[in-house]
């Protein structure tokens, strides 16, 4: 006796994973696209050309042609400037830059004794000036 035949077996057809995705591509896509379109025909929206840039950016200046190496001090500075005015807090700060930095190099120290105003600093400077000329004679 013979076997009845089997239906035929229909060809398998290979999943299309990718088709999902490139149809939501498109769909961004698109929706993007419609998106810039209305921003660019909407009057309302401002873009800025390269030929009229905005007035509130802020271009950086030309770069300086000549190196400027005076430094200009008004009198004013020169005779009102007192240690007085200084918050504690800066001149701890001073301090403690002045009894460091030498503590990089072997063998050498610093110590702050202490602030005194301007009139001591002249002094220390002329000091310093008449014990090079003595020591250095022209």
């Amino acid at each position: 006796m013979k076997a009845p035949d089997a239906p035929p077996i229909a060809p398998r057809q290979a999943p299309r994973p990718a088709l999902g995705l490139v149809s939501v591509l498109v769909a961004i896509g698109a929706a993007l696209g419609f998106v810039a379109w209305k921003a660019w025909r909407d009057p309302d929206i401002a873009w800025l050309s390269r030929e009229s840039p905005a007035s509130w950016i802020r271009y950086p200046s030309p770069a300086a042609t000549r190196a400027n190496f005076i430094v200009r001090m008004t009198t004013d500075f020169r005779t009102s400037f007192t240690l007085d005015g200084l918050p504690d807090h800066l001149t701890d700060e001073i301090s403690h830059f002045f009894e460091v930095y030498k503590a990089l190099e072997p063998e050498k120290y610093s110590s702050v004794r202490g602030w005194e105003g301007a009139e001591a600093a002249w002094q220390e400077i002329q000091d310093c000036q008449r014990r090079y000329r003595a020591k250095h004679p022209a």
